[in-house]
């Protein structure tokens, strides 16, 4: 049984077997067997949460590290990931089309799934996961799902933000993207004390 580690190394999971699917087919196929077999399955993408919410001791994992692809709508300032996407990829590629996401973290080696579906609030509001448009979602008896504001929009809206209750795995989605621009910033050192202002309250 393999042991694998979070990104900060202080959870450990010993999943029975870890799944890399290619493609979308084989996750429906995949989520089938598991379910059918009455086995539980967790979808993990990097692993950067501190907490044991991706514990699956003894049961089956299934990683995206392969279903990583990005496609870039330029004119329309879309971008649709797949699941395994990791957001310094994503960045990258907008940059190259002068497009960037409208709020990003400063830890850039999760992947798309697990960004949206953590809630990551990144550098401010709105939570990216607010940015989705529409989605491709393998629910857990292995039916795939296309979910939007106009189509399944209580499940859309759950799976923005789902922490893995879902018991689903999403497969792409369409993310609005901004233009691009500068950004710099100085940092210094100084008293606080010319800051506080002293008297009675």
């Amino acid at each position: 049984m393999k042991k694998l580690k979070s990104w900060a190394g202080n959870v450990t999971w010993r999943p029975k077997i870890v799944h890399r699917p290619r493609d979308e087919q084989e996750i429906a196929e995949i989520v089938t067997r598991v379910a059918e077999s009455g086995d539980r399955l967790k979808a993990v993408g990097s692993g950067l949460s501190w907490s044991d919410i991706n514990e699956v001791e003894g049961q089956h994992l299934l990683l995206l590290d392969w279903m990583r692809t990005i496609d870039v709508q330029a004119d329309a300032r879309r971008v649709r990931v797949q699941g395994g996407a990791v957001m310094s990829d994503i960045q990258r590629t907008l940059t190259e089309h002068r497009l960037a996401l409208d709020n990003i973290g400063s830890i850039l080696t999760q992947t798309a799934a697990g960004y949206t579906g953590t809630g990551t609030h990144g550098s401010g509001t709105p939570l990216l996961s607010t940015c989705i448009e529409e989605m491709r979602l393998v629910d857990g008896s292995g039916r795939v799902r296309e979910l939007s504001p106009s189509s399944e929009p209580e499940i859309f809206s759950a799976a923005r933000v789902h922490l893995g209750c879902l018991a689903s795995l999403r497969r792409s989605r369409s993310v609005v993207a901004m233009p691009s621009i500068s950004r710099s910033g100085e940092r210094s050192s100084r008293s606080i004390e010319p800051l506080l202002i002293w008297g009675e309250p």
